[in-house]
């Protein structure tokens, strides 16, 4: 809520790794003060963390987890979108569409609620169905004609890797 003091906040989260004075480039700045921080506080040590690890000098766009790049790309519309559903939902709706797709050429929503039912995040074909319609209305997914399913578009697997990285990077 507070962008002002993100900056502040990395430089001092920064310095608990022994990074006295980082310098960032304008472009990390700008991209920094952007990002929604949907991890809040955690995420920006997580980014903070990230970055400990490069040498000393001015950080730039290559020192950032890759989810920061592919956000400011997509951010607007996929920050949108992981507002409107959930984001653990969105993510395994996601994944299925592209296992069941290799498997069948497509994904119906039965065959995603069917796929879904013995994971760690069971959904109900209403569900999936409302997930999907977002997931197209976004450009993530295509629908085929009748029973031909759902198949992922690149738009769909760089959002997908956006929210695999973040998952990877964001804490519980």
């Amino acid at each position: 809520e507070r962008k002002e003091d993100i900056i502040f906040l990395l430089n001092h989260f920064l310095r608990s790794y022994g990074r006295e004075s980082v310098r960032l480039t304008g472009e990390v700045e700008a991209l920094l003060l952007a990002y929604p921080w949907p991890g809040n506080i955690r995420e920006l040590w997580n980014v903070a963390s990230f970055m400990a690890f490069f040498p000393e000098g001015p950080v730039g766009l290559d020192q950032l987890p890759e989810y920061l790049g592919e956000a400011s790309e997509g951010q607007g519309e996929w920050n949108d979108l992981v507002f409107s559903v959930p984001e653990n939902e969105l993510l395994e709706v996601l994944r299925a569409v592209v296992q069941l797709s290799s498997i069948q050429g497509g994904a119906g929503r039965a065959s995603i609620e069917k796929y879904l039912k013995n994971s760690a995040l069971p959904l109900r074909e209403g569900r999936i169905r409302g997930i999907l319609s977002l997931a197209q209305t976004y450009h993530l997914v295509v629908s085929g004609p009748g029973r031909g399913g759902t198949r992922l578009t690149e738009e769909g697997t760089r959002c997908l890797n956006w929210l695999e990285n973040r998952k990877s990077i964001k804490p519980d």
